[in-house]
């Protein structure tokens, strides 16, 4: 799954989030276990390889997840400072010996997204949120490649925030073996000319099982909140590492569909939890009384939302540009629904 790479102005200050990385292990589960495994960022090769582990786990020196400071350090020197780019790709390359001259290699790639450690961010999960609903979006949108199966508006949406100058990080249960489609179908996901925008995606790097595990534990345990909140609280700790010093949150809102999204995005101090149901509709999980929303693409909800994001100074002024543009499209919007109930009326 993708990586998250934080590192302050002056690059004195650098964190990461764990590097979750597996090949499929089945074919080569005989002789690929130890195995050294070469990475590279953006074409260059790091000096610190990594090697096979358990079930074609991906690991660093003493079986961690974690880069250590020389890779970190060798990471920050490859990305400029000035004007860096949106993310890395980072290359992972397993090449196991063969009876013929050549070996064989396998690779692995993700992507590493460079963020300013003062980031403002907005969590996003997939199903159900993203997709329509859970169940058929993992059909649609893995099986069958039906990318547009997801809520009205929702590129919109997102796309509004990312342009504002928020982070957008997708958070989803599916298992780390599924990263690759689920990706695709990030990318390609568009309504009208609008696409959703880069993001992190983070997934469950426990694999198939895990996932699976997780999903047994929403009906037995009502405890799957615990993974995403973990997850949440990782991305935190890459940003203190990396040099934060903004008093206000990371995470500025979430987004679900479930009340364990809720609990989740609480745990980890979320202030603004909005929820989406099966038809659209998105309710704001607030402690004020308030009706849910036609969907994303009522300009009611980002009017909802705006005034209650908690950014950095840089990015109020455009926080406040968007919010007039909203205020505008909200008033025409509840002019057009008047007009509706009005004509419903005259036709009966």
């Amino acid at each position: 799954m993708d990586i998250i790479f934080v590192r302050n102005d002056d690059g004195t200050s650098i964190g990461c989030t764990p590097w979750h990385v597996a090949f499929n292990y089945s074919r080569f589960l005989a002789s690929g276990a130890g195995d050294l495994v070469d990475v590279y960022c953006n074409g260059v090769q790091l000096p610190t390889p990594m090697s096979i582990g358990d079930k074609g786990r991906v690991l660093f020196r003493a079986g961690s997840e974690q880069p250590d400071e020389l890779t970190l350090a060798a990471i920050s020197s490859i990305l400029p400072t000035d004007f860096p780019p949106l993310y890395a790709t980072l290359r992972f390359e397993h090449r196991k010996p063969s009876t013929s001259s050549s070996s064989v290699v396998r690779v692995v790639e993700c992507r590493m997204f460079l963020w300013d450690p003062d980031a403002a961010v907005v969590v996003a999960d997939l199903d159900g949120t993203i997709t329509i609903n859970d169940v058929e979006g993992h059909i649609r949108t893995l099986r069958l490649g039906q990318y547009d199966f997801i809520h009205a508006g929702v590129c919109s949406f997102y796309d509004r925030l990312h342009r504002i100058g928020l982070r957008i990080l997708y958070l989803t249960a599916r298992p780390i073996n599924w990263a690759d489609a689920s990706r695709e179908h990030l990318d390609a996901a568009e309504q009208g000319a609008v696409r959703l925008p880069p993001g992190p995606l983070l997934t469950n790097s426990m694999g198939l099982t895990g996932a699976l595990l997780t999903e047994v534990s929403l009906v037995v345990h009502k405890t799957p909140h615990i993974f995403k909140a973990t997850v949440l609280k990782s991305v935190h700790m890459a940003c203190i590492s990396g040099g934060r010093t903004s008093p206000r949150p990371l995470f500025v809102a979430g987004f679900g569909n479930r009340s364990t999204d809720v609990q989740a995005y609480s745990d980890v101090g979320i202030p603004s939890i909005c929820l989406l149901d099966p038809s659209s509709k998105l309710q704001p999980a607030a402690t004020e009384p308030c009706d849910p929303f036609d969907s994303y693409a009522d300009p009611r909800a980002m009017r909802w939302l705006l005034p209650r994001l908690s950014v950095p100074p840089l990015l109020a002024d455009k926080v406040d540009a968007h919010l007039a543009e909203i205020i505008v499209a909200t008033d025409e919007y509840e002019a057009q629904l008047r007009q509706t109930h009005v004509d419903k009326i005259h036709y009966y």
